[in-house]
């Protein structure tokens, strides 16, 4: 608790960064496995007829996109989760109360 009453913004965008890297992880893992799918890995598997060895990429280009693929979301959802606690903790911090008098000496 005292995580998040001293870094909220951070805390926030952790949370965001967990769930994209679950959110990715499950639709990199989870996609090819249903019948109808189009996932990513089913694109970068050896075997399948669109992978790799067909459209001329390699191993290290499949692992790139896929890290990248995961990155990205971890970072959109990042965002996404801590855009709203900064809106928020900026407008109390511009609106708000000040949490110290002001004094005249400018102290």
């Amino acid at each position: 608790m005292k995580f998040w009453r001293d870094h909220p913004v951070l805390c926030t965008a952790l949370i965001g960064a967990v769930t994209g890297l679950i959110n990715a992880g499950f639709f990199l893992l989870a996609g090819p496995l249903r019948p109808p799918s189009d996932g990513l890995l089913l694109y970068l598997f050896p075997a399948s007829i669109l992978g790799f060895g067909f459209n001329g990429g390699s191993v290290t280009f499949s692992i790139f996109l896929a890290i990248v693929e995961v990155g990205g979301n971890a970072l959109l959802y990042a965002s996404a989760f801590s855009a709203p606690v900064a809106l928020v903790i900026a407008v109390r911090r511009q609106f708000g109360k000040p949490e110290r008098p002001t004094s005249i000496t400018g102290r």
